[in-house]
């Protein structure tokens, strides 16, 4: 029996999406809606926001 119909996965966004992440490229990492790595933009925007906490704690955390 031949199925003509059968779906095929999605094409790619863009060829070099993978190396926006962290992960190491040999792993195919296929949970990124949960938890684990984020994209490297993502990454400095919340090193950013971490370090402005840090450096005024209450003003960031209670005021803001």
């Amino acid at each position: 029996m031949h199925q003509t119909n059968v779906p095929q996965p999605p094409a790619p966004i863009r060829a070099d999406l993978k190396s926006e992440w962290l992960v190491d490229p040999k792993i195919t990492f296929l949970n990124h809606g949960s938890f684990g790595s984020v994209p490297k933009c993502v990454l400095v925007e919340q090193t950013r926001l971490r370090l402005r906490i840090e450096a005024d704690p209450i003003e960031m955390l209670t005021r803001r």
